[in-house]
Parts: C-alpha cells; sequence; structure tokens
C-alpha cells in the first residue's frame, strides 16, 4: 500500500490551516460562517497552488468570494448570455500599464470561449480615450460604465478581474499580472473552474 509522501500530507495540512484560520484575512462574519464559500475559496487554493504555485488571489477583496455579482445591473449582460460564466474586468486607463499588458489576454478570452462572456467595466470619463483603447487592442468585447460597481467593491487596483459563474456567484477575484506566463496560467485556472462549476 502506497503512502501520501511527507510533503503532500504538510501540503494538506496547510491548506486546512488557512481555511481555519481565514478569518484572520477577513473580518465578514458571513463568509466565515458560510460552508459554500469556503469550499470556492478551498478549490481556488488547490488549483492556485497547482497552477501558479502560489495562492493566487486578491486578498483585499476575497470578502466577496462566494458571494453574488450583480449580473442584472450589467445592460450588455442579455438574456442570452444568463447561461454562461462572466469575466468581469474592473480598470481604469489612468496609471494602469497591466491593462495594457493584459488587454489582448482578455480578446483572447473573449474570441476562444464562447461559454465565457466578457465584460469590461471601466472608471473613465474618458470616451474618446477609451475609444482608442478599444482600436488599438482590436477589443470587440462591451465595456460598460458603472462607477458604483467599483463602490460597491471596494475596487482600489486596476485591472482586477471576477470570473463568476453562471448563478452569478464569485468564483474568483485576480489582480494585476504583468508577466506574460501568468496571464496564461490565469486562462488555465479558469479553465478548471469552468470544469468544477458547470
Amino acid at each position: 500500500m502506497k503512502y501520501p509522501s511527507f510533503k503532500k500530507i504538510i501540503y494538506f495540512l496547510s491548506v486546512i490551516f488557512i481555511i481555519l484560520n481565514i478569518n484572520l484575512l477577513i473580518k465578514n462574519k458571513e463568509l466565515r460562517n458560510n460552508i459554500k464559500k469556503y469550499s470556492i475559496l478551498y478549490n481556488v487554493i488547490i488549483i492556485s497552488h497547482d497552477i501558479f504555485n502560489s495562492f493566487s488571489i486578491d486578498i483585499s477583496t476575497i470578502e466577496f468570494l462566494g458571494t453574488s455579482f450583480p449580473k442584472d445591473t450589467l445592460e450588455e449582460n442579455s438574456n442570452s448570455s444568463n447561461s454562461k460564466f462572466l469575466f468581469v474586468i474592473f480598470f481604469t486607463l489612468k496609471d494602469c500599464p497591466a491593462c495594457l499588458e493584459e488587454a489582448s489576454v482578455w480578446e483572447k478570452i473573449h474570441r476562444k470561449y464562447k461559454f465565457i462572456k466578457v465584460i469590461g467595466i471601466s472608471h473613465t470619463d474618458n470616451m474618446e480615450e477609451l475609444k482608442l483603447f478599444k482600436q488599438e487592442f482590436k477589443i470587440d468585447f462591451p465595456i460598460i460604465k458603472k462607477p458604483d460597481l467599483f463602490k460597491q467593491f471596494k475596487i482600489r487596483r486596476s485591472p482586477l478581474k471576477f470570473f463568476i459563474d453562471p448563478k452569478g456567484v464569485i468564483l474568483f477575484i485576480d489582480g494585476p499580472h504583468s508577466i506574460q506566463e501568468d496571464q496564461v496560467k490565469l486562462i488555465k485556472l479558469m479553465e478548471k473552474l469552468v470544469q468544477i462549476y458547470s
């Protein structure tokens, strides 16, 4: 009989330790008491470790993991896309070099994965700047302005990406990736989450 290696046991215990002590990272009482949210967090920890070899999630917004995203407030989210996963990108063009580096990846996700609806949410008032941004990176997915959502989800970094299941549950929140390899790994993580939550 083959027993698990010491390294695997330590890793498993570490994951359990993180989950049991996640209340040290967050103050949201509802999140601490919600088993469903712990389950999502556990899956993200496992998948992130396998792909990134680290815990890849934006800690500042972890309280929203497992909560509902207001899909109905996105006028671009038509009834035909209600059965799709959502990849929502919060971004500001001002002082955001990562937005320029990631834009082609966002468009790649939009074109390649028909079961994922990509929507950009911008904070900019300069519509001409936004138009030039879309032209330069050949962006075909919709970009809308929703400053109220920036406030609701306490968006302080740009870009910040939310991956949401067809029921509207936030599965993953990801910060900027300036390294191309990490951008590719993000797509792999999304593919894994689709397999689990489809």
